[in-house]
């Protein structure tokens, strides 16, 4: 009974460190299921909001080649582009991702920002009047010209 107790208590304290924090739970999805491209999407979200771009990117690529409709990736794909100042292909995934789910207020509004920070203001305003159509809040402040 003490060994089974004992077995019990370190595969417990061996899933904590994996549920420890989000990077390690989705390194543990991926090596379980890396054919699925949920858990490349989720690192890589996590790894774009650490700063670290280039892996973001590599882990968005990776879920696209699995999952090429997730209209989620385009949009973080976009979102590294911008956050690094590539805007021309930020728009492309803001493209790309609204065609798959045109009902996403965000993605009108991030492909808004791309295109104002190009002086594209007159795309841009028309982008955040789609977004704020659809219900996103912050948009409709920037409608106005």
């Amino acid at each position: 009974m003490a060994i089974l107790l004992f077995l019990c208590m370190a595969t417990t304290l061996v899933r904590n460190t994996v549920w420890s924090n989000g990077i390690s739970i989705n390194e543990d999805i991926i090596s379980k299921s890396p054919n699925k491209a949920r858990g490349y999407l989720n690192l890589g979200i996590l790894c774009a909001v650490n700063g670290n771009y280039d892996r973001a990117t590599a882990l968005f690529l990776r879920s696209l080649a699995l999952d090429p409709g997730n209209a989620r990736a385009y949009e973080n794909m976009g979102n590294v582009y911008t956050k690094q100042g590539l805007f021309e292909q930020a728009i492309s995934m803001y493209r790309m991702a609204i065609s798959l789910d045109p009902f996403l207020p965000k993605l009108y509004y991030n492909r808004g920002i791309a295109r104002l920070n190009l002086g594209r203001r007159e795309q841009a305003v028309a982008d955040f009047q789609q977004s704020c159509s659809l219900g996103y809040l912050p948009a409709c402040e920037k409608t106005t010209p």
